[in-house]
């Protein structure tokens, strides 16, 4: 085991990191956010706790925040959505397929432990224990372990993935810009649904409809409750024009362009995609455009879609199949919007046939009664916002040009 550097100045490095621009990641579903950080990977000029992780939700439920070294421990053995461990050692992360790295998928990485704790101790000896100097802390120790130069990192790189999680980020840092990683949003629900069933059946259900058709349509306005700092970045241009895009992220955080962004890779070791993607996936995919919500809609309900989404599948140029005008189709949208959708069916009928029991079968009737009637109203709500232009639509790097 190395021992820390006796001559590291922890205070200048604590001050370094703290002064730093932070970038948090976020997603509206599948639409690519694991695979913008693993183009990220190894960039000299990035401070980043691999991997996503909600700090602030081991925080709130810390209970060693008395004690620094057990404090430590805790954070490093906690277990929570991405357990802190797998940052570690990776081989416990089968969902992200970080126990099969490499090229021959048979590789993970690991950091060590000891040498992570004796980084994060000595960082915060002479400060006070709070959630800010933890999570900044973190990154420094974190990045001292890989044998990263701390001086040479101009920016922070924090993937909290879920927005809703930005207000107690917000509530330590004021100053930091958001990215929202998005796509063509039939194919981010047919991906976003049928992925996840397919992975955990029990998770298919009216409930989960609903969200990811919100999540969609809601998109990354819900941010500017926590910042102005919007960016959202389209997955279909990450793999067609991924060296314009990447070249235009370095340009605006001032970090070199180099060739290690054109790697899909955890710690320098290849990465094959995620468990939910249901086939390896190796790196940049020419057919990103691919349709694959066709036959997922019923025609109608992607006629309402089109409408709703008019304004944001024109600026992100996502190919629009009605050839209606559009003030014609206003008062036909009214009427279709309460037409059930194809997942919102097939959701209510697959839980019937998994859930067995006559109690079972009244609480999903209820749930999908619950959850058709949210989603319609949402559908109204997004309806009138498009014909009062309120709709919100963040700038995003680059796109193919006009």
């Amino acid at each position: 085991m190395a021992a820390p550097n006796q001559n590291i100045d922890y205070d200048a490095c604590y001050a370094h990191i703290h002064s730093l621009k932070k970038v948090v990641l976020v997603t509206t579903g599948r639409t690519g956010s694991d695979f913008f950080q693993s183009l990220l990977d190894g960039h000299h000029q990035i401070g980043q706790f691999t991997g996503i992780w909600y700090f602030h939700q081991f925080w709130e439920k810390a209970i060693c925040k008395s004690n620094l070294d057990d404090l430590i421990d805790e954070f490093i053995w906690h277990t929570a959505t991405f357990p802190c461990i797998t940052k570690f050692k990776s081989e416990y992360n089968t969902l992200e397929r970080w126990d099969q790295l490499g090229e021959n998928k048979n590789e993970n990485f690991q950091v060590d432990i000891d040498l992570f704790k004796k980084h994060l101790r000595l960082s915060l000896q002479r400060k006070p224990l709070t959630s800010e100097s933890f999570f900044v802390a973190v990154h420094l120790a974190y990045s001292l372990s890989i044998g990263q130069n701390l001086f040479d990192i101009r920016i922070l790189f924090y993937h909290i993935h879920h927005i809703e999680k930005l207000e107690q980020f917000a509530s330590d840092f004021e100053d930091f810009d958001v990215i929202c990683t998005i796509r063509d949003p039939r194919n981010t629900i047919c991906s976003g649904l049928e992925h996840r069933k397919a992975y955990n059946p029990k998770s298919f259900s009216s409930s989960r409809v609903r969200r990811i058709f919100k999540r969609v349509f809601i998109e990354s306005e819900s941010i500017l409750s926590y910042t102005k700092n919007v960016f959202t970045l389209k997955l279909e241009d990450l793999h067609l024009f991924s060296k314009e895009v990447l070249k235009e992220f370095c340009s605006k955080y001032d970090l070199e362009h180099n060739e290690s962004l054109m790697v899909s890779s955890y710690h320098g070791k290849q990465w094959w995609g995620d468990q939910l993607s249901g086939k390896y996936l190796d790196g940049f995919n020419p057919n990103i455009v691919n349709r694959n919500w066709q036959g997922q809609f019923y025609i109608y309900e992607n006629t309402v879609l089109e409408f709703l989404l008019y304004q944001r599948l024109k600026k992100y140029k996502y190919l629009s199949t009605t050839v209606f005008r559009q003030v014609i189709l206003f008062p036909i949208i009214l009427l279709l919007i309460p037409l059930p959708l194809k997942f919102e069916i097939r959701a209510f009928f697959f839980r019937i046939r998994e859930d067995s029991g006559p109690n079972r079968f009244l609480y999903n009737s209820l749930s999908f009664a619950y959850n058709y009637i949210q989603r319609v109203i949402l559908f109204y709500q997004y309806l009138f916002k498009r014909l009062l232009r309120k709709e919100y639509i963040s700038q995003h790097f680059y796109s193919l040009p006009d």
